[in-house]
């Protein structure tokens, strides 16, 4: 792959994604008063629009007739003996509704097509650990917490992620995992 071809497949969904987002928060902070109903609203317009723009250039990869449903519940299964063992329930922490909108439906779709799918797999072939260590610096700094255990959670949720992709080479049977899991932290 030739660098242009690379610059198109990793660089732009990438610059894409903050493009719009950046886009919808400057509209977001020009009205004022804005209730939990429409970050809702704005977060689901942001996914969708992502979503879009990268279905009309051929740049999205999703294809959730290939799920590997029995690789998932073997990695929710590890999730679910890595969260319960290794991590704490923060009973003080209350969500609004669109945090556990964006947090459930948004973030798995977002950050799973940013790193395992044009990241991780723009590497794949040749320099995979490359790529997954690449893929997991992105998926810290999204969620980007001055907490080196809480940041530990991540590389190893981010490697999690990253190993169901390489073997199922799939990026949808990341995102069904990474929604699980998200599903699991708030229903814990």
């Amino acid at each position: 792959m030739n660098i242009k071809s690379a610059i198109h497949f990793m660089l732009i969904p990438i610059l894409l994604y903050f493009g719009i987002e950046i886009l919808v928060r400057t509209v977001y902070l020009l009205i004022p008063n804005i209730n939990s109903n429409f970050k809702i609203i704005r977060n689901l317009i942001i996914v969708v629009s992502y979503l879009y723009v990268l279905n009309r250039y051929g740049l999205l990869n999703i294809d959730f007739k290939l799920i590997d449903f029995k690789r998932i519940v073997v990695y929710f299964l590890i999730v679910i003996i890595f969260i319960f063992v290794f991590t704490e329930k923060n009973e003080n922490n209350h969500y609004e509704l669109y945090q556990i909108f964006s947090a459930i439906l948004v973030s798995p779709i977002i950050e799973e097509l940013i790193c395992r799918e044009f990241i991780l797999s723009f590497f794949l072939d040749k320099y995979c650990i490359l790529g997954v260590i690449i893929s997991t610096f992105i998926f810290v700094i999204f969620h980007m917490s001055f907490d080196i255990s809480t940041n530990i959670y991540f590389i190893i949720m981010s490697l999690i992620l990253s190993f169901i992709r390489i073997q199922t080479r799939n990026v949808s049977n990341s995102i069904v995992l990474h929604f699980l899991t998200n599903v699991l932290l708030f229903l814990r």
